[in-house]
């Protein structure tokens, strides 16, 4: 009886690990199709269940942030930021999401960490161009955008906001 139990146990276990994988990918299905208040509620079920999976708090913060419910998707990534304080994938939606609010000295302090952390990340060294050019700091969101332009020289978005500032200072 005790084999007939501990097979039970992995069985619903194991159903349950399936019904929930499978509810993460249907949200994230429904927030890649821009139906960002549906994959929302999913997502809110889920955190009900668990509310500390980190996974899902930073899926639900990306969707939100998509669906320009940024307070929503900061307090997401602060959440999944307290259950492991050194989630990458948190810490650059935090950023994200401070960009996008306008808190743009808040952003800058993020991703100027991130582009230490990682110096060949393009992605981190156009979002503190783009934090310091809102913050009026024309000379460092130039080092930033050369920065990114060295990796990826190819990159039409950073030439636009190179040229931008150059035309801004003349």
């Amino acid at each position: 009886t005790i084999n007939f139990y501990l097979l039970f146990i992995l069985l619903v276990s194991t159903t349950l690990i399936q019904v929930k994988a499978q509810n993460i990918e249907e949200a994230i299905r429904l927030s890649h199709a821009g139906k960002y208040n549906e994959a929302e509620i999913v997502f809110t079920k889920l955190l009900d269940n668990d509310e500390k999976n980190v996974n899902i708090l930073i899926a639900s913060g990306f969707n939100n942030a998509w669906n320009k419910k940024f307070f929503a998707a900061k307090n997401r990534f602060q959440s999944a930021l307290k259950i492991e304080s050194f989630n990458q994938d948190a810490t650059k939606g935090l950023a994200y999401s401070y960009l996008y609010q306008g808190c743009f000295p808040k952003a800058a302090r993020i991703f100027s960490d991130l582009s230490k952390i990682h110096p060949s990340s393009e992605e981190y060294h156009i979002a503190l161009g783009l934090a310091y050019m809102n913050m009026q700091k024309k000379n460092k969101a130039t080092t930033e955008f050369e920065k990114a332009f060295k990796i990826n020289n190819g990159n039409k978005e950073v030439k636009k906001y190179l040229s931008q500032i150059k035309t801004e200072k003349a």
